[in-house]
């Protein structure tokens, strides 16, 4: 009986509400940084396969496998368009939202906690390899990864986010460390996509 009421409860309400997904936009990095839009315009006018605009992971993919799948179809693409391209790739960014250009920004669909474990496991894959969690911020839920009593205090120091948090919207605050001593703090605020 319980297998039947949470399957018509998934079925009416959809996956999303219980699946986590991370959607990250696909940022080219040469002289500058580069929307996945600037470089499907000469890979259209070739009539070759587009590069998609943003990449989802979610909290059932293999995100390693999936990143490096899409890594090899733009080096693929890039090449097509020849040698002023071939040394541009895929932006890893520091932390969620480092990677971001002007209309084109990280976004979250389904539950937040979810996403955090997402963003953890992207370290090294998509984001830094030190890329450390501290802990995350949504609504009135508040989750520190540490049992370190200090952590809280540290935490409301070092960002103006965290300690003004009045858990209004859907935003998703994350804070983390990509430093070798781990006294960095880095606010990634993801909105909920649209």
């Amino acid at each position: 009986m319980k297998k039947l009421i949470l399957a018509l409860i998934t079925g009416f309400l959809g996956p999303h509400v219980f699946a986590s997904t991370l959607r990250i936009p696909l940022v080219l990095e040469g002289d500058r940084l580069i929307p996945a839009t600037e470089i499907n315009t000469k890979l259209k006018a070739l009539r070759m396969p587009l590069l998609p605009l943003y990449y989802e992971i979610s909290d059932s993919d293999n995100g390693y496998q999936k990143v490096k799948a899409l890594d090899a179809f733009i080096a693929k693409s890039l090449s097509a368009l020849g040698a002023e391209y071939e040394n541009m790739g895929r932006v890893w960014g520091r932390v969620p939202g480092s990677g971001d250009v002007a209309g084109f920004a990280t976004c979250y669909m389904g539950n937040p906690e979810g996403v955090v474990n997402i963003v953890s496991n992207l370290a090294d894959v998509v984001y830094s390899d030190q890329l450390n969690v501290f802990g995350y911020r949504y609504k009135n839920q508040k989750k520190i990864y540490s049992e370190d009593e200090s952590t809280e205090e540290f935490l409301s120091e070092s960002s103006q986010l965290w300690r003004g948090w009045t858990g209004q919207g859907e935003n998703l605050l994350i804070l983390s460390s990509v430093g070798d001593g781990g006294d960095d703090v880095n606010e990634s605020l993801i909105q909920r996509c649209k």
